[in-house]
Order: C-alpha cells, then structure tokens, then sequence
C-alpha cells in the first residue's frame, strides 16, 4: 500500500524586501481578512494577531515622527547654510577692513587673523612624469601612449612627437592636454613620444622618450 504525503502549505513571504509601505499593506490585508479565517479560533493566532496590530500601529506613529523630524532637519539645515554664507560673508569683509588699515604684522595679530605665509604659496615646477605605457590597438597603423599618474604625476599634460632617428630639432608638439595620445600613421611606422607634466602655468621636465612601433 502506497502513503501519500500531503505537503504543507507554505508563505510565501521574504521581510527583508519589504519596505515599510509595503509591510503596512502586508497587515491591512491581515486585519482586513483575518477576522473571518478559522485560524482565529487558535488562542496563539489571535493574540499575535492582536499584538500585531498593535505593533503596526506603533510603527505608523514611529514613521510620522521620522517624517516630520526629517522636514524639520530640512529646514533646520537650510536656516544653517545661510547662516554660515553671511558668516562667511561678514569675515571676508573684516579681513579687507583689517587688510586695509593695518600698519604692521601686529596689527594684523591682533584682530585675531593668521599672518599669510609667502612660502607657502609659492608655486613650483611639477615633476616630470616617470612612466609611459604604450599599448598597440587591433586597428593597423594605430597606438596609444599614456602616463602612468602617481602621486606627483597627476592633471595636464603636454606631448611631443619624433620620428626615428630623434634629434634635437625632430620633436613636434602633439593636440591635447590629457593623460594619453592616440598615434596614427602606416603600419611599422617607429615614432618616439615624451610627456612634460604643467601645472600653474608651469611645465615640468620632458619624460624619458618612449619608442613606439606601428602595427
């Protein structure tokens, strides 16, 4: 004789993809149809029902609490924001006061400001970048040489160009001020290219020449 087991039926339920408009539909619709199940006749059912409700109730409050603290954080911080641009405001306008009537250094101290150091607003020449990587496109007749950033290698940069042999009058600027250059010309085509790194209006160094060969 065969036994058949009938499998129990299961929720299809996931609580943690629930939002919380969702998780207040999900108990409307237990309050709603809940009363007239058969289940409700299970003492442990109908006090988690009951609490249930409760706690639903509980969270709406808690909601509407966050809801009204997040408009009043809002506003709040708006009133903030305005206060620190017309603090900022009112500063500058004393720093020009105080730049403009004092007489000495101490001056200046007095009211409270820091005296401006001219060293450390010196602009200096960037540093020539270190590394080039050349990488050799599926296209005939096509590559890309580019600078390989580091910490003191980093923004815009200049390039330059020669066919092989390089000489000291061969070298013609390339377009662009980014980190890399395209390279066209006839496959096998063998073309040096250096980078200088500007800054400030400054240029660094050229880098080390790379030879780049064509495919």
């Amino acid at each position: 004789m065969t036994t058949h087991i009938i499998p129990r039926p299961r929720i299809s339920l996931d609580l943690k993809h629930l939002d919380d408009a969702q998780r207040t539909a999900l108990v409307a619709g237990i309050q709603k149809l809940g009363p007239q199940s058969a289940l409700m006749q299970n003492a442990a059912v109908a006090a988690s029902f009951t609490a249930l409700g409760k706690k639903a109730a509980a969270l709406t409050t808690a909601n509407g609490v966050v809801a009204a603290d997040q408009k009043l954080l809002k506003q709040d911080t708006t009133i903030r924001d305005a206060a620190r641009v017309t603090m900022d405001v009112e500063i500058d306008t004393l720093r020009t006061l105080v730049a403009n009537n004092a007489a000495s250094a101490s001056d200046i101290t007095s009211m409270g400001f820091a005296l401006l150091d001219p060293a450390s607003t010196t602009r200096t020449k960037p540093s020539a970048p270190v590394e080039i990587l050349t990488r050799l496109e599926r296209k005939p007749g096509r590559a890309r040489a580019s600078v390989v950033e580091t910490g003191t290698t980093r923004g815009r940069y200049v390039a330059e160009s020669s066919p092989d042999p390089i000489g000291a009058a061969t070298w013609s600027p390339m377009p662009g001020n980014g980190k890399s250059r395209l390279i066209t010309g006839p496959s096998g085509t063998k073309v040096w290219i250096r980078f200088a790194q500007v800054r400030y209006g400054l240029q660094s160094d050229w880098s080390v020449p790379v030879l780049v060969t064509l495919p």
